[in-house]
């Protein structure tokens, strides 16, 4: 299985001729990593300046950076650990052998001629998301997100394999 997008939990991941959207539970969690990371290292400089003040309090800040740069570095180790052993949740699969869109238990949608996506805007969100769409139906297939990933890599990949997007 070879990943060819990742927005947090949500992927297009490849298996030969099949190409599947899809969602991989837990593995997301960036902005919780990041604000783990910046509270600690924020706690960990305001340590150091108060211990050069000779603030006694600075060693109970030192240890609450510490704690936290220690629960950022775990969440990125679980997290990581995760990608390589959840199974993919498909959303739509890619049967690109067969030219034809199927849905998440294996049911045909459309042919893949029939496939349009496209780049939408996300409400309260910078990034954008991808829609999948074909003349019976319509859903989303990535999620951007500004701090796990761009659909950038998936457009390309299907831009590629001469879909329109």
């Amino acid at each position: 299985m070879t990943v060819l997008a990742r927005c947090g939990d949500w992927v297009l991941v490849a298996e030969g001729e099949r190409w599947t959207f899809g969602r991989q539970p837990g593995t997301g969690g960036n902005v919780m990593l990041f604000v783990l990371a910046l509270l600690g290292t924020i706690a960990i400089v305001n340590a150091g300046v108060a211990l050069v003040q000779g603030w006694v309090a600075g060693v109970g800040v030192l240890a609450l950076g510490a704690v936290l740069l220690g629960l950022a570095f775990v969440w990125f180790r679980r997290r990581n650990g995760l990608r390589e052993t959840s199974p993919v949740q498909p959303i739509v699969v890619l049967d690109l052998a067969n030219a034809v869109l199927l849905g998440p238990t294996g049911q045909v949608l459309a042919p893949l001629a029939r496939v349009v996506f496209s780049k939408e805007l996300q409400l309260a969100s910078s990034a954008r998301k991808l829609e999948c769409a074909w003349p019976q139906g319509q859903l989303t297939v990535l999620r951007g997100d500004a701090f796990g990933g761009s659909i950038a890599p998936a457009v390309d990949a299907l831009r590629s394999r001469g879909f329109r997007v």
